[in-house]
């Protein structure tokens, strides 16, 4: 196929803006079996236990600084929704810094089985807030931080 120097030059520049283009996020959260985010790697048992450490229990029992702190990290991306994807391993935050309400959700997906992710959730100790964990549908799940006294 033959392009004119024009056509040539827009293809071009099309393919080289196409890297440039922020994530197509969502206006609802992921609702899919296998997928909770656009970030493709199910997260290990270590993985999410860290994880969940790193922004929920880094920033409890307010998390008021959850979002800033996922902003600049460069790990995430913030749909429309004030949920917070990862962009690279199957997670996504959700954070209500609103005083009376303060929680920190991370939901994601695992194939470490709920039984290992149960226990390693139950023995988190973060100050200031209960952790819960659930199983959402198999193979994802939730875990959450509350602040006590709620």
């Amino acid at each position: 196929m033959i392009f004119s120097s024009a056509k040539a030059a827009f293809l071009a520049a099309s393919l080289g803006l196409a890297g440039c283009v922020p994530m197509d996020l969502p206006n609802q959260p992921y609702n899919l079996p296998t997928r909770v985010g656009p970030g493709k790697a199910n997260l290990p048992t270590g993985t999410a236990v860290s994880l969940f450490r790193q922004v929920c229990g880094a920033t409890a029992p307010s998390f008021a600084e959850a979002a800033p702190q996922m902003r600049a990290s460069g790990q995430f991306s913030e749909a429309p929704i004030d949920v917070f994807y990862h962009r690279s391993l199957n997670a996504q935050f959700r954070i209500y810094d609103n005083p009376g309400n303060w929680r920190c959700t991370m939901v994601f997906r695992s194939d470490s089985g709920a039984g290992a992710l149960a226990s390693s959730f139950a023995a988190l100790r973060i100050p200031g807030v209960g952790v819960f964990f659930q199983t959402t549908s198999g193979g994802t799940y939730s875990a959450i931080a509350r602040a006590n006294g709620l």
